[in-house]
């Protein structure tokens, strides 16, 4: 792709010089060469506008593709959430999780809904919220609504 931005600005350029030359230059060029070359220059310009909108696009999908969705099942979460209750009574829940988190894209949907609780602490791979809706595992397991976490890793 960087060929084909390098080609587009180098004929850009040319256009460009060529049009400043004509401008320069005693003898006027016919009409038809110059709306050519002005239809040429537009279309180059357009190209080079609709390859930077399909990297853009490009780096916005292979970022996007990193994000990690993680659901707290029931019977397989026990050992990576813990429940308990802060020295303000708020009931807080922090979870275990497979990678370190970058701490301002951890978003919680809690029992179903996507309101998510304030982050207290993320510290390495363990991410601790406040105002949880439940103050222990079994309460969560009676629920039918789960936990559900959407994150980006850190890059190591």
């Amino acid at each position: 792709m960087t060929v084909l931005t390098w080609l587009l600005w180098g004929v850009a350029f040319v256009l460009g010089v060529i049009a400043y030359i004509q401008d320069l230059s005693a003898n006027r060029w016919r009409r038809v060469v110059l709306i050519l070359l002005m239809v040429l220059f537009m279309v180059v310009s357009l190209s080079q506008k609709l390859l930077e909108w399909s990297q853009q696009r490009k780096a916005a999908e292979e970022f996007y593709s990193q994000e990690i969705v993680r659901v707290f099942q029931k019977d397989r979460s026990k050992n990576a959430m813990h429940f308990f209750t802060d020295r303000q009574g708020s009931k807080c829940v922090t979870f275990a999780l497979e990678h370190e988190p970058i701490p301002n894209t951890v978003k919680l949907w809690e029992g179903g809904y996507a309101a998510p609780p304030i982050t207290l602490a993320v510290s390495s791979n363990t991410v601790t919220f406040r105002y949880s809706a439940y103050t222990d595992y079994d309460q969560y397991r009676s629920n039918p609504l789960l936990y559900q976490m959407r994150y980006f890793p850190k890059k190591k």
